[in-house]
């Protein structure tokens, strides 16, 4: 930052409002790395108005053209990385530019750590850059993400569809629950996997209600998936009583009998 000097002052050599100004590039520079102030960029000055800083630096272009710009503050404003060749209506896409550049690298680094780029929009350590991949999607979509960055991401192993990679990454372990039990009566309340219980609840929901897409209807009927609650119900306690006759011998259940998972298998045997 500028300080000037006593004598300075005395000497009539100081300009308090472009000092101000300078300064808040200063700070800006510090933050930033770099001087490609926006247009939209306001500061505010001591005496509580606002100046924009963005305008600010293309007027310093300007008076180094038109050659009243003094060498002293050439220096000063080198001195920070001041930008001087730039085309002046084109601050706004270079800094954009840039800063995307700046989340592209983090997104790197983040799918260096986790081995993926599954960014929730709430992520805590970096607020800003789960909203930035949300806004990648949002571009996607809408037609507006320039072709070049959609190949970048793209070959990153972006997720384009968080919704559709999860419900994938769902129906992977549904999967292996079924190869392992032989069936996919998961209660809600599985303990093992509550999120698993919960999404296979969901599904059942979304096909009554006809939100289901067919093509994952199919792929859930290939797991013999149970649609009916009471027919999971119905089947869930059929297997009880194999488990009770295969350890007991018998397939008389006492009444007040409940299984180690709380059903009520003497009840149901009876009813």
């Amino acid at each position: 930052r500028l300080v000037w000097t006593d004598k300075e002052r005395s000497l009539g050599v100081v300009d308090g409002a472009w000092t101000k100004m300078y300064n808040n590039l200063v700070d800006f520079h510090r933050e930033h790395k770099h001087c490609m102030v926006s247009t939209r960029m306001e500061v505010k000055m001591d005496d509580g108005t606002s100046k924009n800083l963005g305008t600010w630096v293309i007027r310093q272009r300007t008076a180094l053209s038109e050659g009243i710009l003094k060498k002293e503050r050439k220096q000063l404003l080198d001195d920070v990385g001041f930008v001087w060749e730039i085309d002046h209506y084109d601050v706004d896409s270079s800094l954009r530019a840039r800063q995307w550049e700046e989340m592209y690298n983090k997104m790197q680094a983040f799918k260096e750590m986790h081995g993926h780029c599954q960014i929730p929009v709430n992520y805590k350590e970096d607020p800003t850059l789960g909203k930035w991949a949300r806004n990648q999607r949002a571009f996607e979509r809408t037609g507006r993400l320039d072709e070049t960055r959609f190949e970048r991401l793209d070959v990153l192993g972006f997720v384009w569809d968080p919704c559709g990679s999860h419900w994938n990454d769902m129906y992977t372990k549904l999967r292996a629950y079924y190869d392992k039990h032989g069936h996919c009566q998961i209660p809600i309340s599985y303990q093992e996997d509550p999120v698993l219980g919960k999404w296979v609840r969901n599904q059942r929901m979304l096909e009554t209600n006809g939100t289901l897409n067919d093509d994952r209807f199919e792929r859930l009927n290939a797991l013999e998936f149970v649609w009916s609650p009471n027919q999971m119900r119905w089947n869930m306690m059929v297997n009880h009583l194999k488990e009770f006759t295969r350890v007991h011998g018998r397939v008389s259940v006492p009444d007040k009998y409940i299984t180690a998972d709380g059903a009520q298998l003497g009840w149901w045997a009876r009813t």
